[in-house]
């Protein structure tokens, strides 16, 4: 091997590297980032607060409903920061204003008006933490496996929902909630700060790497879309829908089977081996969906990935909860929700490039939060009135063929790494995989 072939070699290698210590710092960040608070951080802490201060499940829920209203202006105040300052300044930003806040939930005294303004106000303290934040930095650095790196990122999210649940519990156990708000915190910080910081970087020239990726389109489109012009395209508005209805299906199902198995009859066992199944299909759906969309035209992945939760959604409600398919429904179901960020990412993306991305991205994903928070009410209210989850559920399929149907019409075009894209890094497209 010659000099250069060796120097060659070396640079790729190095590239390789960086590429993915941004998705290890990515899926590092959304374990402790704001999703994870967020959730954690009203749940399991419904029954102390309860016998502290006397407050009502439903005094308590409703923060819930503030954190989504909250998480969808943070959607959109991140899009902005992350496109004009990079995501590596926002979240390192973020981090900390998030720990801080969450922290301080340790003063929190007998008011409610006061507790409800922390819910308000912890989102948008972690406004850079949300998923946007990862997705940005990670479409910086990847051309032909970007599908695969956004779904590894994106598995940090389901190990925070694994991992917060049983530390917050035996923080609540040996410390009092007060000094648990404290503990989670400052764990968040201590641990995930410092990943960031070491690992994500915006670009590879941050790096001292030439290499930068390329968006290849037919017809002679634009390299990169703006948001004027974005908006004003079919495909645009054919994403906000088509999220919107995943996002009212995605949260109706995550905090409705368990309720919905329990009320038909089945055992405490059944409903949590249902969930765990869900969620196992929840893992499964990100990487094979990343996975696929790098080698597969991604109109097929997005067919493949929503069939599962179309036919399970109908399963559901044609068949009844004591079929002999109930686990196989469920794992389908999770497949589907495994899959969903990862197609958010790539479509924006591939479609309309990175001039606007934090924009484009956070926009549609507060449209898909604001479907989460209808999802939420809207099946418990349906289910009520009609008596049994079938026809919601019904309703629920049809949403998610809707979804399907309208991803399949946005036209976008996968392309293979190029010479031209590595050109002037010493990089050689063989290389480069």
């Amino acid at each position: 091997m010659s000099d250069s072939q060796a120097s060659s070699y070396g640079t790729a290698q190095g590239l390789r590297l960086a590429q993915w210590r941004v998705v290890f710092a990515s899926l590092v960040g959304l374990i402790g980032g704001a999703s994870t608070l967020t959730i954690y951080g009203l749940g399991m802490f419904v029954r102390p607060l309860q016998h502290e201060f006397g407050w009502s499940l439903t005094q308590i829920s409703f923060a819930n409903t503030l954190v989504s209203l909250s998480g969808i202006v943070s959607a959109l105040v991140q899009g902005v920061l992350i496109d004009r300052f990079g995501a590596r300044r926002v979240v390192l930003v973020s981090l900390p204003l998030l720990c801080a806040g969450f922290a301080s939930m340790y003063f929190l005294p007998d008011n409610l008006a006061v507790f409800y303004l922390g819910w308000l106000l912890i989102p948008l303290l972690g406004a850079g933490t949300w998923v946007g934040s990862y997705a940005k930095a990670i479409t910086g650095w990847f051309d032909n496996r970007l599908g695969l790196a956004l779904g590894v990122a994106a598995i940090g999210a389901g190990m925070g929902a694994a991992v917060m649940p049983a530390l917050t519990h035996a923080l609540l156990v040996a410390y009092g909630w007060r000094l648990a708000y404290v503990w989670i915190g400052t764990l968040s910080l201590v641990v995930v700060v410092p990943v960031v910081y070491l690992n994500l970087y915006d670009r590879p020239a941050d790096r001292g790497f030439q290499w930068q990726p390329r968006i290849a389109r037919q017809g002679g489109q634009d390299q990169d879309v703006k948001v004027r012009d974005a908006v004003k395209q079919y495909a645009f508005w054919a994403l906000v829908l088509a999220f919107m209805l995943l996002g009212f299906n995605t949260t109706g199902m995550a905090l409705h089977l368990v309720p919905m198995l329990l009320r038909a009859g089945l055992s405490g066992a059944q409903a949590t081996l249902a969930q765990s199944l869900m969620g196992a299909g929840v893992i499964l759906g990100r990487l094979a969906a990343g996975y696929l969309l790098d080698r597969v035209a991604p109109v097929r992945v997005t067919m493949l990935s929503l069939l599962g939760p179309t036919l399970g959604f109908a399963g559901f409600g044609l068949f009844g909860v004591h079929a002999g398919w109930l686990d196989l429904f469920a794992w389908l179901i999770g497949l589907g929700i495994g899959a969903e960020i990862d197609l958010l990412g790539f479509y924006v993306r591939r479609r309309f490039g990175t001039i606007a991305y934090g924009k484009l991205y956070c926009s549609i994903f507060a449209v898909f939060q604001l479907g989460s928070g209808v999802g939420a009410v809207a099946i418990a209210y349906a289910a009520t009135r009609l008596n049994g989850y079938s026809a919601v559920l019904l309703a629920m399929a049809a949403f998610s063929a809707a979804a399907l149907c309208l991803l399949a019409t946005v036209k976008i075009v996968a392309w293979p790494e190029s010479a031209e894209s590595l050109a002037g890094s010493g990089i050689t497209a063989a290389e480069s995989h």
